[in-house]
């Protein structure tokens, strides 16, 4: 691992890029969205938990924090690709004929 050290004359290193495929960024747009509604409907229950875990964290977060963040992201990815037909979980249920 090289680690860039820019000095005054030496131009910035460029950010690291990761190839995903669309399917790839579908399927994690979606997961996401489940996760963010599933933690936003949930019961006082699961927001104990989710609490208690976060809490333990370094740094501690707010269950708040955690499923705006969520949803946040699962915006910013469906910005990146459009919605693919059928979705990823849809064309996971197909069964081939």
């Amino acid at each position: 691992m090289t680690i860039h050290t820019p000095t005054p004359t030496s131009p910035p290193a460029p950010p690291a890029m990761v190839s995903l495929t669309e399917h790839t960024v579908a399927t994690v747009h979606e997961l996401l969205a489940m996760c963010e509604e599933f933690l936003r409907t949930a019961g006082p229950a699961v927001h104990a938990e989710l609490r208690a875990y976060l809490d333990r964290q370094a740094p501690p977060a707010d269950p708040g924090w955690l499923v705006d963040m969520l949803g946040f992201s699962a915006m910013h990815l469906a910005r990146q690709v459009p919605p693919p037909s059928p979705t990823p979980r849809e064309s996971w249920q197909e069964v081939p004929r």
